[in-house]
């Protein structure tokens, strides 16, 4: 079986993050989207970079998915904590669950980020998977035409035509609300996984 997983923070998922779904899910049996999201005790953490909540991104990227048939019944969203200690070992899991345990048949997982300390991270742990008898490439999409502080910024300067031409399908008004409210919180003094 092929899988792909596509992480990223997708704030908000646009047409870049499209163009790479659909060209992997050519490839791939199946892709498990991996919205990541920032929560401590039990409450979200959202920034100037990160600030759409968790909810309202996996329900803007389903609804994507629906309006595409040959994606519905291929995509899977499950959406991770970076801050649980086991953020790589629930993507780990992720990975060993979605393959077929048949010795018959050949597993490959493709992970997909457009982030390249991301690429290297998820490279160094996952290189073990062959163990497992499970080929894992991490591939760096470095197309990046499109980004989503570029959304963002055209957002909170209320310039929504050229919002349309980069996104798949427009945002909702909740999704609008919490970009701009959370134009003048301080980043996350993170590194974002």
């Amino acid at each position: 079986m092929r899988i792909g997983i596509y992480i990223g923070r997708f704030q908000p998922f646009h047409k870049e993050h499209f163009k790479t779904l659909i060209s992997y899910s050519k490839r791939c049996d199946k892709i498990i989207i991996v919205p990541i999201y920032y929560e401590r005790n039990g409450k979200e953490i959202l920034s100037q970079k990160n600030p759409i909540p968790i909810k309202l991104r996996v329900n803007y990227i389903r609804s994507i998915i629906d309006d595409y048939p040959f994606l519905r019944n291929k995509c899977y969203i499950i959406p991770q904590n970076v801050f649980d200690t086991n953020f790589l070992k629930n993507i780990q899991y992720l990975i060993l669950s979605s393959c077929k345990t048949s010795e018959n048949s050949e597993n490959s997982v493709t992970i997909f980020t457009r982030d390249l300390s991301r690429k290297l991270i998820y490279s160094l742990y996952f290189s073990t998977f062959s163990f497992f008898g499970i080929k894992v490439k991490v591939i760096y999409d470095k197309e990046k035409s499109i980004s989503s502080s570029m959304i963002r910024e055209a957002i909170r300067k209320d310039n929504y035509e050229n919002i349309r031409k980069l996104l798949v399908k427009d945002l909702d008004i909740k999704t609008i609300y919490y970009i701009k409210k959370t134009h003048n919180y301080k980043d996350l003094g993170i590194l974002p996984i």
